[in-house]
């Protein structure tokens, strides 16, 4: 198992990590730029948001550029 190899006890955790593969390009891209995210940390990050990418900025209340 992946979380056991990498030293992760917890699947729960692993899992919602692995879902932060699933933010659009552009999420993904602020996030490596490191520009604001309207305040959003990994928490936010870890409840549920949508899969499509053209929901999730708004879902997120990221604020368009």
């Amino acid at each position: 198992m992946l979380a056991q190899k990498k030293g992760i006890t917890s699947v729960s955790y692993a899992s919602r990590i692995l879902r932060l593969t699933t933010l659009s390009p552009e999420i993904q891209k602020a996030i490596i730029d490191g520009r604001s995210l309207g305040g959003l940390m990994l928490a936010d990050f870890m409840k549920p948001f949508p899969l499509l990418w053209s929901e999730q900025e708004k879902a997120l209340g990221i604020p368009e550029d």
